[in-house]
C-alpha cells in the first residue's frame, strides 16, 4: 500500500528533469550562434557542469573552446557568461578539432604531425619547424628523409603528403640535407630544407610552446601522427639503452643501439608511419618518436636531437662577438687584435662558438652592443657566419 507514493515521487522527479532539460535546450538554441562567434569557441552542447575535473549533477550549457584563457586575456565580447537566461554555463577546453583525414592530406602552409616522407620512401610524419643559422627546416627522422632501404640521398625531394598517401612531385615541401644523425646511436634525425612555408602547430594539439621540457616516469605524452592521428602514451622508462632494427636495401636488418632514450607504453600510441612525430607534454615538445614495438614506443629527448643537429625551436636573430682586449672599435667596424671566437649570442660560454676568427679580421657592426658577463657584445654582419 506504500508503493504508489514512491512511484509518484520518481515520476515527478523525472518530469522535472525533462522540463529543466527542455528549458536548457531552448536557451542553448537561442544563444548558440552568438556563442560560436566568440574567440576560441568550437562548439556548444548540453551536459553536466564540470568542477575540478569531475562531472557534477548540475545541468549546464557546455561551451567548448580550443584553450581556456583568463578573463584579462579576452576581449569583453569574448567572455563566456556564467549564466544565460538562468541556465548555468561551463567552459570546457576541447582543443582544435580535426577530421581524421587531415593527417594524410596536403597542407599549405605545412604543419607538423601530418603525412610526409622522401618521395622514394613509403610514409612518415612531418616533424616540427626548427631553425639552424637563421634558416628554417622541418625536423624528421633520418630513416624517413635519407632512409635505410630505398637509396635516399642528400638533395632528394620530401613531399606532403607521402607518396603512399597520394603525394606527387608537385607536393614538394623541401629537400634532404646533410644535417643528420643516425649511425652514432644518439638519435635518428635529419633536417629537411624547407621550400614552402611552415607553421608552428600540429593537428589537435594546435600551437605549441617554443621551449623544450624534460619528462619523468608516469608523464602522459600526446602526439599527432600520420597513421594513428592523435594519441597518448605514458612514460615507463627514461635514460634507456635499447636496440632498434631497420630494414636494409638487400632485405636484411641493420640493428643499432641507442642510448639515453625515452620509452612509453604502446596501447595504440605509435604505429608504422608515425615516425618523426613529436611527443608533447602540456603543449611543450619533449621528444622525437622514431621506433616502436607492439608494447613500447621509443623516442629521443628533443633537446638531445636539437643539440646534435645544431638546431633550435626559435630563430636566433642576433649574433654577437665579445669585445674587450681582443678588438679595436673604429666607426662602424671592429678589428680582431688576436684570435677571437665568434659566437651566436651574448655569453662567455664556448657552447655557442660558430668559428674562430684570425688576427686582424675586420667585422662590420650591424647592431647595438650590450653588456653581459663583464663584456660588451656587439652584433656583426652576416659575412662571417
Amino acid at each position: 500500500m506504500y508503493a504508489k507514493p514512491k512511484v509518484i515521487k520518481i515520476y515527478l522527479i523525472n518530469m522535472i528533469w525533462i522540463f529543466n532539460r527542455n528549458k536548457i535546450n531552448k536557451i542553448k538554441e537561442k544563444h548558440e550562434d552568438e556563442l560560436l562567434k566568440k574567440a576560441n569557441c568550437v562548439g556548444v552542447g548540453i551536459g553536466k557542469k564540470i568542477t575540478k575535473g569531475k562531472q557534477t549533477k548540475k545541468d549546464a550549457i557546455l561551451v567548448f573552446v580550443t584553450n581556456k584563457k583568463s578573463i584579462i586575456e579576452l576581449a569583453p565580447n569574448d567572455i563566456i557568461p556564467k549564466k544565460l537566461d538562468g541556465a548555468l554555463c561551463d567552459v570546457v577546453e576541447a582543443g582544435e578539432i580535426w577530421a581524421a583525414n587531415v593527417f594524410r592530406s596536403k597542407h599549405r602552409p605545412l604543419i607538423g604531425g601530418v603525412s610526409a616522407c622522401n618521395f622514394k620512401g613509403s610514409a612518415c610524419t612531418s616533424g616540427i619547424r626548427v631553425w639552424r643559422d637563421e634558416i628554417p627546416y622541418t625536423l624528421m627522422n633520418y630513416h624517413c628523409v635519407i632512409g635505410t632501404n630505398w637509396g635516399g640521398k642528400v638533395g632528394d625531394i620530401i613531399t606532403n603528403p607521402s607518396r603512399k598517401d597520394g603525394g606527387s612531385e608537385d607536393c614538394v615541401i623541401g629537400r634532404a640535407t646533410s644535417f643528420s644523425s643516425f649511425d652514432e646511436g644518439v638519435c635518428d634525425a635529419a633536417l629537411v630544407d624547407l621550400t614552402t612555408e611552415m607553421e608552428d602547430k600540429v593537428p589537435v594539439i594546435g600551437e605549441y610552446h617554443k621551449e623544450v621540457k624534460k619528462v619523468k616516469i608516469g608523464d602522459v605524452l600526446e602526439k599527432s601522427g600520420r597513421t594513428t592521428s592523435h594519441t597518448k602514451g605514458t612514460v615507463i622508462a627514461v635514460n634507456a639503452t635499447i636496440s632498434v632494427s631497420f630494414n636494409k636495401e638487400d632485405g636484411s636488418l641493420k640493428t643499432l643501439v641507442f642510448r639515453n632514450q625515452i620509452l612509453t607504453d604502446n596501447k595504440g600510441f605509435i604505429m608504422g608511419g608515425d615516425s618523426s612525430s613529436i611527443a608533447f607534454l602540456d603543449k611543450y615538445p619533449v621528444a622525437q618518436i622514431f621506433a616502436a614495438s607492439p608494447s613500447v614506443g621509443v623516442m629521443t629527448p628533443l633537446q638531445v636531437v636539437l643539440d646534435k643537429l645544431g638546431a633550435s625551436l626559435t630563430k636566433q636573430n642576433i649574433k654577437y662577438v665579445a669585445v674587450g682586449h681582443w678588438l679595436d672599435i673604429r666607426g662602424l667596424s671592429v678589428t680582431t687584435r688576436k684570435r677571437t671566437r665568434l659566437r651566436k649570442y651574448a655569453g662567455i660560454s664556448n657552447n655557442n662558438v660558430i668559428r674562430v676568427l684570425p688576427r686582424n679580421t675586420k667585422l662590420i657592426i650591424k647592431g647595438v652592443g650590450e653588456i653581459e658577463d663583464g663584456f660588451l657584445w656587439i652584433e656583426v654582419g652576416e659575412d662571417y657566419w
